[in-house]
């Protein structure tokens, strides 16, 4: 029989299909539910810092990101370690971590410029906090004297 060379055989076409198949099934295994959290949480928590930073200079007065020993929530506390009232919600100011993301990190104190202290003096090398899954991390950088906040995924 004579091949016209014009298009594909049957065989070739189920091998192709099949190839894609599996290179979508590997690439669904590499994406999960934690992973899609975990940037969000990144965002949330350089937000929250942001956040503080403004309350702060608003406010005049010094504030602590306070992460909780169960490494799954952090609270913005006042100079006298009370947790403050967030002002969008009314709510103490109690950021849950969702997923199965963890936070490791210092507690971090900003004073009423919103810079990040520690005792008083300015801190002179970056601040971060390490947002983590099983498969992934990210990490949430305050830098020293200016305060800026940047995420790495």
């Amino acid at each position: 029989m004579e091949r016209s060379g014009r298009g594909f055989t049957l065989l070739e076409l189920i091998l192709v299909v099949l190839l894609l198949a599996l290179l979508s099934v590997y690439a669904a295994n590499q994406w999960s539910q934690d992973n899609a959290v975990l940037g969000s949480q990144a965002d949330r928590l350089a937000d929250t810092v942001r956040r503080i930073q403004t309350l702060a200079m608003t406010r005049g007065q010094r504030l602590t990101l306070n992460i909780a020993a169960s490494n799954d929530r952090y609270y913005v506390r006042d100079a006298a370690n009370n947790i403050i009232v967030n002002p969008v919600s009314g709510a103490p100011y109690t950021v849950l971590i969702e997923g199965n993301t963890s936070l490791t990190g210092a507690d971090t104190q900003f004073d009423g410029l919103g810079r990040p202290v520690s005792g008083g003096a300015l801190l002179v090398a970056p601040v971060n906090y390490v947002l983590s899954t099983a498969t992934r991390s990210s990490t949430v950088s305050v830098a020293p004297i200016s305060g800026f906040v940047t995420v790495t995924p």
